[in-house]
């Protein structure tokens, strides 16, 4: 397996809801990301050269050895081999809807937090099933807030990520790109074909805009607090 296939310049490209992502990361992590700092989730550790640009102390944890870099190998919704107050950063991208209790989840990341520290959060609003059996749930922007605020944690940014349209352009990329991955000369044409129906996806969006009632997904930055 070729475990960093999908952490290049292609996959910021591939869909309008990654590069999005990527900007508000860009914005971000200047401000966040310092110190020790967990990528919790990280499966097969994508998030990483992007983390190690504002620190060099990075771990990562994922349910199962994903990756042979991961440092930890736990549930998120349990992590007993993380000492309480560990990091300064956690980042975690698209995991809560695949846990059977979120809460837990957003529970444990607390735990690991130091006071005072942050973590960015990402979860879908829009998203067809995958990873299944274990696709559990869809968040409101409401229902996020209130599960961040009963873990000693205080929302210092929300955003929502896309609209309407950008989850059209993941649906067609994931259809389009998929059919042609395998055929050498085709796939670099449907990449750039795909790449220009994206952009063109995220500036109707922008004008149309769509993505407070039809979000592709949110971001989350979370503070703990002190005592």
């Amino acid at each position: 397996m070729n475990y960093g296939l999908r952490d290049n310049w292609h996959y910021w490209k591939t869909s309008a809801g990654n590069m999005i992502l990527f900007k508000e990361l860009g914005a971000l992590l200047p401000k966040y990301c310092k110190g020790k700092v967990l990528d919790a989730g990280a499966g097969n550790l994508l998030y990483k050269k992007v983390l190690t640009k504002y620190t060099a102390d990075y771990e990562s944890m994922d349910f199962e050895r994903t990756h042979p870099g991961l440092t930890y190998v736990a549930d998120i919704q349990n992590m007993l081999e993380i000492n309480s107050g560990r990091y300064d950063f956690v980042f975690s991208r698209n995991v809560l809807e695949h846990v059977p209790n979120p809460t837990k989840a957003v529970s444990e990341i607390s735990r690991v937090l130091k006071d005072g520290g942050y973590a960015v959060i990402t979860v879908p609003y829009l998203g067809y099933l995958h990873n299944e059996p274990h696709d559990y749930w869809r968040f409101t922007k409401y229902s996020l807030k209130k599960i961040i605020e009963e873990n000693r944690l205080e929302v210092v940014e929300i955003k929502e990520l896309g609209g309407l349209l950008a989850f059209k352009g993941y649906i067609f990329q994931t259809i389009f790109l998929g059919l042609t991955y395998n055929i050498p000369g085709i796939n670099k044409l449907t990449f750039w074909i795909n790449f220009v129906i994206q952009r063109c996806l995220l500036t109707l969006d922008k004008f149309f805009g769509m993505k407070k009632i039809f979000p592709l997904s949110y971001l989350i930055v979370v503070r703990k607090t002190t005592i």
